[in-house]
């Protein structure tokens, strides 16, 4: 597989690939890494940035508009601290989950945007199950 997550792993396997080989070659040997999901990629990242900019800027004292402007590069340097404390990609997760259940019991500008986010990662609890039941 070369999808990281359960959830991307599970739509890789149920959704239908199309794509064929160009025509004189007659197989394509890929390799099985799971880092390599391009879209998988791009699509954590950016929803991860947008969460924690709304976050951010849930905090700050401003109006909605500039708040989001003043989140954007804040939330290039709150990212950047718990990977030089030595964190991986465990650590972030495992801080956007606790940042979400802390916003998702607090009323305000980010509620949603935290329930969306737990949802993900409860879907994503779930494909996994489905996943190693299946054998995926």
């Amino acid at each position: 597989m070369r999808n990281r997550f359960a959830l991307a792993k599970l739509a890789a396997r149920l959704w239908p690939n199309k794509a064929s080989t160009p025509p004189g070659i007659d197989r394509v040997f890929l390799a099985s890494n799971r880092d390599q999901s391009a879209i998988e990629t791009y699509t954590v990242c950016i929803w991860y940035c947008a969460t924690v900019a709304v976050y951010i800027a849930a905090l700050l004292p401003w109006q909605l508009p500039i708040a989001l402007l003043a989140a954007i590069p804040l939330t290039a340097i709150a990212i950047e601290i718990p990977i030089y404390a030595g964190g991986g990609s465990f650590v972030l997760m495992l801080l956007l989950f606790l940042a979400s259940v802390w916003f998702a019991m607090h009323a305000g500008t980010a509620f949603y945007v935290a329930w969306f986010t737990l949802m993900v990662f409860g879907t994503n609890a779930i494909a996994s199950v489905v996943n190693r039941l299946c054998g995926i």
